[in-house]
């Protein structure tokens, strides 16, 4: 309310709450507590209550894409082949698109020994 000239006027709004659980996608396969089975990997992640689109990266950098990048529309898997299989660290980054903006989650894989 807003008093003006000594009486009380109102406006009255509308307000739409915020989703519940709006999140980014996480990956759930592979597992980053275990290597990387070989040199070809399906990572599969769910979908996240908010996103609407995916990317990923893979690279042997955090942050990098030198072994993969690509937008995956509404896919919540990738299968990569020529992976590095060499006990190295393995970077990826998952994308989601969220009200029109990408945000993150990172992981740590180690590749497979040789």
């Amino acid at each position: 309310h807003s008093l003006i000239k000594g009486a009380y006027q109102s406006n009255s709004w509308v307000f739409t709450a915020a989703t519940a659980g709006s999140s980014k996608a996480e990956m759930i396969s592979p597992d980053v507590t275990s290597s990387l089975g070989g040199s070809t990997v399906t990572f599969a992640w769910n979908p996240g209550s908010a996103a609407t689109g995916y990317a990923l990266w893979v690279g042997r950098q955090p942050g990098g894409y030198d072994l993969y990048a690509g937008a995956e529309g509404t896919r919540t898997s990738k299968t990569l082949t020529n992976l590095p299989a060499d006990g190295s660290p393995v970077y990826v980054t998952l994308w989601s698109l969220i009200n029109g903006t990408y945000q993150c989650n990172e992981y740590i894989y180690q590749a497979a020994n040789p």
